[in-house]
C-alpha cells in the first residue's frame, strides 16, 4: 500500500521517490491542426529561420529564408500578417534590411527588430555574420523607422528574445555562421534595450554559451530552454533563469526530456512549450517531433502528443489558449515549409 501511495504522488508531482531532480510527467494528448498555409499574393510563400510574434488579433512573420535555389536560400525582408479572425494573409511594409534569425519583441503595440544575422557571403563557404541593424514597425502607419545599430561587439542573431515592461531582453545567440561547415558563433552575450530611454544595458553573461534556444518567462525569472553550441547536432538539454531583480543566472531547474536547438517556444501562463526542433539522431529528416513543456511553479516537463508534422528553425505564438507555429524547416539544415500549425494542450 505504501509503494502505491508513494507512486501516486511522484505522478501527481512529478517528483520520482527517492530522486534528487524532479523526472517528466506522464504524456498528455493535446490536439493539433493546420491553419491556411503562408501565402503572399496568394501563392505558397515557404519561410525558414523567420521570427514570429503577436499583436492585436494578428500574427506577423519577419524575414528569414526561402526555399534552396540552387545557389543559396535566399534571405528576406519580407513582413506579413495573418489576421486569426478573418483567417487571411496580407504583406505589409517589408523590414529596412534582409535578415534572419532576426530578434524580435512587442513593446507598447510597436514591432522591434534589434540586430539578426545577415548574409555576408556566398559560395563556398558560405557566411551570415551577426547585425546589429535596429528598427521600430508601427502596425497603425504600417511604417518602419529605422533605430541606431546595436551597440559595438554585441550584434547578434538568433537570441532568445523576451520583453519585462519595456526592456527587450537577448541573451545568447550567433555571431556568425559557417553554413559550409556547419561551424556557428554562438555566444553567452547577454545585453538588454529599454525602448523609453533607448538605452543598451550589458547584463551578466549566460552560465553558457547557446544559441536557437527555445524561451520563456514567468514572475520575474527569464528561461533558457536547451538550445545549442556550435552546429546543428551540438544540442543539449540544459534548463537557465535569470533573475530580472537580483540579475543573476542559476541552472538548478529540471532538464529538457529531449535536448535540442531550433525549436518553437511559448508560454501559457507557467507552462513553456517547446516544439520541434533539429538533432533527432533517429529520424530521417534528424527534426525531433516532441513536444513538451516546462512547469515553472512545479519544476517538472510534460510530454505530448508528437508534432504532426516536425519543423525547426522556426518560432511560436500564442493565441486563445494555442500554440500557433508558423513555417519552418522540414530536414536538419534547410527545407522551408508553408504550413501553419496548431496546438491546443
Amino acid at each position: 500500500m505504501l509503494f502505491t501511495v508513494i507512486s501516486a504522488l511522484s505522478l501527481l508531482t512529478g517528483w520520482a521517490f527517492g530522486a534528487a531532480v524532479p523526472v517528466a510527467r506522464p504524456a498528455l494528448p493535446g490536439i493539433w491542426s493546420t491553419l491556411h498555409n503562408i501565402t503572399l499574393n496568394g501563392v505558397q510563400y515557404p519561410r525558414q529561420e523567420h521570427s514570429v510574434i503577436f499583436l492585436g488579433d494578428n500574427m506577423y512573420v519577419l524575414g528569414g529564408i526561402l526555399p534552396f535555389n540552387g545557389t543559396t536560400y535566399p534571405t528576406v525582408n519580407t513582413v506579413q500578417k495573418f489576421n486569426f479572425i478573418t483567417n487571411a494573409w496580407t504583406e505589409v511594409t517589408p523590414m529596412p534590411v534582409a535578415l534572419n534569425h532576426v530578434n524580435v519583441a512587442v513593446v507598447n503595440g510597436m514591432i522591434y527588430y534589434l540586430g539578426g544575422l545577415g548574409v555576408t557571403a556566398t559560395g563556398r563557404p558560405s557566411y551570415w555574420n551577426a547585425s546589429g541593424a535596429c528598427a521600430v514597425y508601427d502596425p497603425f502607419a504600417n511604417e518602419w523607422t529605422v533605430l541606431p545599430d546595436m551597440p559595438e561587439g554585441r550584434a547578434i542573431g538568433s537570441a532568445a528574445t523576451m520583453v519585462i515592461h519595456e526592456t527587450i531582453y537577448l541573451p545568447g545567440g550567433l555571431l556568425s555562421t559557417n553554413l559550409t561547415n556547419d561551424e556557428e558563433g554562438t555566444t553567452a552575450m547577454f545585453t538588454s534595450y529599454n525602448v523609453a530611454t533607448r538605452e543598451w544595458t550589458v547584463l551578466p553573461d549566460l552560465p553558457a554559451p547557446r544559441d536557437h534556444a527555445g524561451k520563456g518567462q514567468f514572475g520575474n525569472m527569464l528561461y533558457i530552454l536547451g538550445g545549442r553550441l556550435d552546429g546543428h547536432w551540438n544540442v543539449v538539454d540544459t534548463v537557465f533563469g535569470y533573475n530580472i531583480d537580483t540579475n543573476r543566472w542559476s541552472t538548478d531547474f529540471a532538464p529538457m526530456p529531449t535536448g535540442r536547438g531550433g525549436c518553437a517556444s511559448a508560454t501559457i501562463g507557467y507552462m513553456m512549450f517547446t516544439a520541434g526542433g533539429e538533432g533527432d539522431p533517429n529520424t530521417s529528416t534528424h527534426v525531433w517531433p516532441q513536444i513538451q513543456a516546462y512547469d515553472a511553479v512545479r519544476n517538472t516537463w510534460t510530454n505530448y502528443m508528437d508534432m504532426a508534422t516536425p519543423v525547426h528553425g522556426t518560432a511560436a505564438v500564442v493565441y486563445n489558449g494555442k500554440v500557433i507555429i508558423p513555417g519552418g524547416g522540414l530536414e536538419i539544415g534547410g527545407d522551408p515549409t508553408q504550413l501553419v500549425q496548431s496546438f491546443t494542450p
